[in-house]
């Protein structure tokens, strides 16, 4: 995944259409990943990816493994397993761990 700039009202020219989300949902999420550390303002109407992806998905697995699966992240592999979510090849590569 490509990080980049984000222009806030290129999204929302695009999106109500397909979506029905306005201008001002639009504006809260963006505000929320910046007080959480997700992206910083820049000039314009400018967003700035500032939290690598990798980092991001360890955050996300933790917190959904807390949620969910009693802090446990074998648990959601697991469930992944059991429940046909993961593909042969993703199965053996784990196995390959």
């Amino acid at each position: 995944m490509e990080a980049g700039t984000a222009y806030g009202f290129r999204y929302s020219k695009l999106y109500p259409a397909k979506t029905g989300t306005c201008y001002t949902s639009l504006l809260t999420l963006v505000q929320t990943m910046e007080k959480k550390g997700y992206i910083k303002h820049g000039k314009a109407f400018a967003y700035l990816p500032i939290l690598k992806q990798e980092k991001f998905l360890i955050s996300e697995v933790k917190r959904i493994a807390k949620r969910l699966f009693e802090g446990s992240p074998g648990k959601l592999v697991l469930n992944l397993v059991e429940n046909k979510q993961l593909s042969q090849t993703e199965i053996e590569a784990l196995k390959k761990l």
